[in-house]
């Protein structure tokens, strides 16, 4: 992006749920080790006998932090470049939830025009996906359209539909298309899952806030429709 001029981009807004709540409990010490779970999951990645998440997919990934809220964006024209985005997401949030108080994310996923160069970054995709994460996503969960699916497709109509399908998306009951990070959770860490279900239990048995009542409904209702 060394143009000026705005680049086609998968941007996703992520938002730390109780961060405030984190910087006033906690030490410096302790947030930092919150942000170490920013990472790129993997160097490459095969997902099946013909594709592959190249070294130059991820090293096309960016990753750019303001406090409590996180974007991932890449440029579309690089290979899978939204199943790399989306898995750098999922990630992030299972490695917070294996965190000694679990941080949960709130986040939208949009293709759209972006301008970034060292420490600036804006355009109307990020606007999008900000707005997307504040008034549509409402619930630990982060979400993206069947507009910003179908744009992926082109690239590979029948691998992209059948990968992300069943193993990264759901689509949820208000029609928006969600991170199954919790059934991803389910399956490469036994432990941190169970202990996680446990959280959602204490929580809705302790708690009488409404607003964190919510969150963890909606958490729990996720439970019960994952694939065994």
């Amino acid at each position: 992006m060394d143009n000026r001029e705005y680049a086609k981009c998968y941007i996703a807004f992520l938002d730390m749920l109780g961060f405030k709540n984190i910087i006033s409990q906690s030490i410096c010490e302790d947030i930092c080790t919150v942000f170490d779970n920013i990472k790129k999951p993997f160097s490459s990645a095969q997902l099946d006998e013909e594709h592959l998440i190249t070294e130059d997919t991820i090293k096309a990934l960016n990753i750019k932090v303001m406090s409590d809220s996180i974007c991932f964006y890449i440029e579309v024209k690089h290979a899978n470049a939204l199943i790399a985005l989306l898995t750098s997401c999922a990630m992030f949030q299972m490695n917070l939830l294996k965190l000694p108080t679990p941080v949960l994310l709130r986040g939208g996923v949009v293709c759209g025009d972006m301008y970034a160069k060292q420490d600036v970054i804006f355009g109307p995709g990020l606007t999008y996906a900000y707005l997307m994460e504040e008034h549509n996503a409402k619930y630990p969960r982060i979400i993206l359209t069947n507009e910003v699916l179908s744009y992926a497709r082109q690239e590979d109509d029948t691998f992209l539909t059948t990968f992300i399908d069943n193993n990264i998306i759901f689509r949820d009951f208000d029609a928006f298309y969600t991170l199954n990070y919790l059934q991803m959770l389910s399956r490469s860490d036994r432990k941190c899952f169970k202990g996680f279900r446990q959280k959602i239990e204490q929580t809705l048995d302790t708690t009488t806030d409404e607003s964190i009542r919510e969150k963890y409904l909606y958490l729990e209702k996720i439970l019960k429709n994952l694939k065994p």
